[in-house]
């Protein structure tokens, strides 16, 4: 009932659209992607993959 209350208010309206965005991004990593994985062994080769993979979310959804 709180939890209802509260989802009402302005303030966690605005934060609950923030958290959608992010969920939402990390999904499309996720199918088209592959992001539950990694393909290389190493922190710095996991980091270029992740950089390279935001980049390529970023031109599919500027062509969409």
């Amino acid at each position: 009932m709180r939890a209802r209350c509260d989802s009402r208010n302005g303030q966690w309206q605005r934060h609950y659209a923030t958290r959608a965005g992010v969920e939402s991004t990390i999904a499309q990593g996720v199918r088209r992607c592959g992001l539950h994985r990694s393909r290389y062994i190493g922190l710095d080769k996991t980091r270029l993959q992740h950089v390279l993979t935001a980049a390529a979310l970023n031109l599919v959804r500027t062509d969409a």
